[in-house]
């Protein structure tokens, strides 16, 4: 059984009833195995989190990590447009919560201490990426 976004660590933080209201503002995407999601130098207006399975992050062809569940990607994107960094890909059949740019704002103006929450988490997770 594949997990929530209420089940993963990514929120241990959260109250259970703000991360069913963050979910409900995003969907869940079924990715099958070698599924491009997001393509370096592309543009796209989504953050997506892994619920089941595993991506592979490469730039002009080199692994630089994967990513697994409970993990953030496009995030970089969502804080420093207007490019991807890097292609994101199914790795494996995979499942994955998708919220665009404008839901994102939406939740933001809707639920502002919730949201505060999501952009530092969504910060350190995008200060990490800039210290691999």
């Amino acid at each position: 059984m594949r997990p929530s976004l209420g089940d993963l660590a990514l929120f241990r933080d959260f109250e259970h009833g703000d991360v069913l209201l963050l979910a409900e503002m995003g969907e869940e995407i079924a990715v099958p195995s070698g599924e491009v999601v997001i393509r370096e130098g592309g543009q796209h207006d989504s953050l997506f989190i892994v619920l089941a399975g595993k991506f592979l992050v490469t730039r002009s062809g080199v692994t630089l990590a994967e990513i697994s569940v409970g993990q953030i990607c496009g995030e970089m994107e969502m804080l420093n447009p207007p490019h991807s960094m890097a292609t994101v890909t199914a790795a494996r059949d995979a499942v994955i919560w998708q919220i665009t740019r404008e839901g994102l704002r939406t939740f933001l103006s809707e639920h502002p201490q919730t949201g505060n929450r999501l952009m530092k988490l969504l910060a350190q997770t995008f200060a990490a990426r800039l210290a691999e």
